[in-house]
């Protein structure tokens, strides 16, 4: 692809007629998508002549992450909730130096990070956070999940969920009526 190299071997020893060679090429790319590549292969025989050998390969690069699914209760303005961010390692290494980070317009949060030291292939971990909403109407909770794998850079991956937030209602009235004998009790419990 653009007339990069990604790798060179050289070296591999002899090939003789009929028989093959694996050779093992690992490459990272940045962008998922279609890479279409050329392999090469420079061979010299006994004779001393030289032969080149180029193959079309066409490789299928996909973005893959842990999972996150991003929990919230119902808000109401000014008060302190619970959430929670729920990631789920489907990828075949383990995930380390896991950051969770959350933002969001209108919504102040008790602690805006947690930092775990690795999420094992096949494990789903809970990450808990308190929040409160500034504002009311719908406001966005935007949660940033940033790890490594083995020989790789840090990756990182966003989800976005909706949080509509009430308003405050500042005025509660309560009414209660009894009925049967007037000497039952009536009991009425506001929180």
């Amino acid at each position: 692809t653009n007339g990069d190299r990604f790798k060179r071997i050289n070296n591999l020893g002899a090939i003789t007629p009929g028989s093959s060679l694996s050779v093992p090429l690992s490459v990272q790319f940045d962008d998922a998508g279609t890479k279409r590549l050329r392999v090469t292969a420079n061979v010299v025989d006994d004779s001393g002549d030289r032969t080149r050998v180029t193959y079309p390969v066409v490789v299928e690069v996909s973005d893959r992450h842990p999972q996150m699914n991003v929990e919230t209760n119902e808000s109401v303005v000014g008060l302190t909730s619970d959430g929670a961010v729920r990631i789920a390692n489907g990828l075949s290494t383990d995930a380390r130096n896991v950051e969770v980070r959350l933002s969001g317009s209108g919504i102040d949060f008790v602690d805006d990070r947690a930092i775990l030291s690795s999420v094992a292939a096949g494990e789903s971990v809970r990450v808990p956070f308190r929040y409160e909403p500034q504002t009311p109407g719908q406001q966005d909770v935007v949660a940033t999940l940033s790890y490594s794998v083995a020989g790789s850079r840090t990756r990182t991956v966003s989800e976005t969920v909706p949080l509509d937030v009430d308003r405050r209602r500042r005025n509660v009235v309560v009414q209660a009526s009894q009925t049967g004998s007037a000497s039952e009790t009536l009991s009425v419990t506001v929180s």
